[in-house]
């Protein structure tokens, strides 16, 4: 699956049950903070195939002492 720093290695890909991606992350904190992503999953079969890519989000909440930001 090509160079390995850049791809999801075969031994995690050919165990998978489903995979998401999520390209535009989110994340804020100040003392407390949030994470929000969009992106698409899709899952493996019964047939061992995989399913049409499902649209999904991923939000997020966290406590704690620390100040960042990150954008995706």
């Amino acid at each position: 699956m090509g160079t390995p720093d850049k791809s999801i290695p075969d031994k995690v890909m050919n165990d998978a049950k489903c995979i998401a991606v999520i390209p535009s992350m989110v994340k804020i904190a100040i003392g407390f903070g949030g994470s929000h992503g969009k992106g698409v999953a899709t899952c493996r079969t019964e047939g061992g195939t995989w399913s049409a890519p499902a649209p999904v989000t991923i939000t997020g909440w966290q406590l704690g002492s620390s100040t960042r930001w990150a954008g995706g």
